[in-house]
C-alpha cells in the first residue's frame, strides 16, 4: 500500500537547506489546515520553525554524520496526535538527503484526494529541489524480476556452504513477473533515471532530458502535469496501484515499456 510520499535529492552545499526545510513544512500545513508544525523529535527539545533554529540544528546533524551513517529529524503538527509529519533524513555515505510524508487513508479516499496528492508532491519537489519523488510501495519494488535478481547476486556471492540457506524468491499467489526486467536501485544512479514506475512520480528536469520528453509524453499516463522548473508530475494510474489488479500492472508494465526504463538504466549503471 502507499503510505507515504517520499522525495530525494543529492547533498548540494550550495542548495539553502534550511529556507527549503522551513517552506516544505509550511506548504504542509496549508495543505492540512493545521498549526506550524514544530520539531518533535527525540530528545525532546524546543527547536521553531526559523532560519537560526533549523541552521543549528542543521549543523548538529553535520557534525553527527561524522560518527554515524545518517541522522534524521522531524517535524509535526502535534506531537501526539500530528495530521501531518515530515521526517528529514541526511545520509552521508550515500550523499543524499530525504524527505519523507506519511499518508493517512483519507488521503486516498477519491481522486479528488488522489488530485491533491499529486499536487503536494510536485510542490514539495520544487521546493526541495529533488532529483525525484513518489510513492514507494514495497511489492512492486519487488517485480520487475528485481527479486530474483537479488537473488542470483546473493548465490553469486555466498559461500557454498551458505547457498542452501538462501531462500529463493516467491511472487504472492496470483501476480505474475512478467514485468520489463530493471535494474535493483543499487546498480544505477537513481538521481538520472528512475528506479520505477510508481503510482505518483515526480521527475526532475534530469530525469524527463534523461529519458525523453517525447517518449515520456506518448506512455499512457493516467495524468501528466508540467512544473515550473521543467519537471514533471506523472500519474499512472487513477486509483492507488494495486499489484493484484491486472489492470494497474498492465498500466505500468506498457509505460514502462514505452520509456525504455530498462535500457536507460543501465546507461547510468556504475562500474562493477
Amino acid at each position: 500500500m502507499h503510505k507515504q510520499l517520499f522525495l530525494r535529492k543529492r547533498i548540494d552545499k550550495d542548495f539553502d537547506l534550511p529556507q527549503a526545510i522551513i517552506e516544505v513544512a509550511n506548504r504542509l500545513r496549508e495543505w492540512k489546515g493545521t498549526q506550524p508544525l514544530q520539531y518533535t523529535g527525540q530528545p525532546v527539545r524546543k527547536i521553531d520553525l526559523t532560519r537560526t533554529d533549523i541552521e543549528n540544528y542543521l549543523d548538529e546533524i553535520e557534525s553527527r554524520n561524522r560518527v554515524c551513517d545518517h541522522t534524521p529529524f522531524s517535524l509535526s503538527s502535534h506531537r501526539s496526535n500530528p495530521s501531518v509529519i515530515l521526517f528529514f533524513n541526511e545520509n552521508a555515505i550515500a550523499q543524499e538527503q530525504t524527505i519523507s510524508i506519511p499518508l493517512s487513508v483519507s488521503d486516498l479516499e477519491d481522486f479528488a484526494h488522489v488530485q491533491s496528492l499529486v499536487d503536494i508532491l510536485g510542490d514539495l519537489g520544487v521546493l526541495f529541489e529533488a532529483t525525484h519523488g513518489f510513492t514507494p510501495n514495497r511489492r512492486l519494488g519487488e517485480l520487475h524480476g528485481c527479486k530474483l535478481r537479488q537473488y542470483k547476486q546473493e548465490i553469486e556471492r555466498a559461500e557454498s556452504s551458505r547457498k542452501q540457506f538462501i531462500p529463493k524468491p516467491v511472487l504472492p499467489n496470483g501476480v505474475k513477473d512478467d514485468l520489463p526486467k530493471l535494474l535493483l536501485p543499487s546498480e544505477f544512479d537513481y538521481h538520472l533515471v528512475p528506479d520505477r514506475v510508481w503510482w505518483i512520480n515526480y521527475w526532475s528536469n534530469a530525469h524527463v532530458n534523461n529519458i525523453g520528453l517525447e517518449r515520456i509524453r506518448e506512455a499512457p499516463w493516467e495524468m501528466i502535469k508540467s512544473l515550473p522548473n521543467e519537471g514533471l508530475l506523472l500519474l499512472a494510474t487513477p486509483s492507488p496501484l494495486d499489484i493484484f489488479n491486472r489492470q494497474h500492472l498492465d498500466r505500468i508494465k506498457d509505460i514502462t515499456s514505452v520509456l525504455k526504463l530498462g535500457e536507460i538504466q543501465d546507461k547510468c549503471k556504475y562500474n562493477p
